[in-house]
């Protein structure tokens, strides 16, 4: 029996750009928000990334209750089930932007975001960052939600490198957060 190994061009591949910067929405969706008392539980099809910037609360993600603090950021893969609230007296401000799961798996797999290993954990990963990272990710927010409101035709495009920045600081230098220690 002789045994042949299948070539990129036998294979159904050809001429098909399945990574290439065209799959890629033009916007993200992000947005600064303010939270006071409770939000409502939320599930998406996509990939968001939530920061608090300012106040105090709790989040439930997955039945699971984490602390809301000032430094924390959630990156929240599909269909997980959440719901903010801020602590009594308290108005939790933060960020949020929301990205289809094939602009994540495009950016991840070209440099310098190449990953060897699985992008995408089955479970949402929390981290907290110190003051010296915070304050990058705050400046990062901002750049970012300047780009969402530009008309330029490259504003997605700093969209989405603002984003891995945020996402590459909270891997190389958070902390991340196990919710059995609460």
């Amino acid at each position: 029996m002789e045994c042949s190994l299948e070539t990129r061009e036998d294979s159904g591949f050809r001429g098909k750009q399945y990574f290439s910067p065209e799959l890629l929405p033009e916007r993200l969706k992000a947005r600064a928000f303010r939270l006071n008392g409770e939000g409502a539980f939320e599930n998406r099809e996509d990939v968001t990334v939530l920061s608090i910037r300012r106040g105090k609360g709790r989040m439930v993600l997955n039945n699971r209750v984490y602390p809301l603090e000032p430094g924390m950021v959630f990156i929240l893969y599909p269909y997980h089930v959440w719901k903010a609230q801020a602590d009594e007296g308290c108005v939790l401000e933060g960020e949020e932007c929301v990205m289809n799961m094939g602009a994540m798996l495009f950016l991840f797999a070209i440099p310098p975001y190449h990953r060897p290993v699985p992008v995408f954990e089955e479970n949402p990963s929390v981290y907290r960052l110190d003051q010296a990272y915070k304050c990058r990710v705050e400046r990062l927010w901002d750049r970012l939600l300047k780009e969402n409101e530009s008309t330029d035709c490259y504003g997605g495009r700093m969209q989405f490198s603002l984003i891995m920045r945020i996402m590459v600081l909270c891997r190389k230098h958070g902390k991340v957060i196990d919710c059995s220690a609460f």
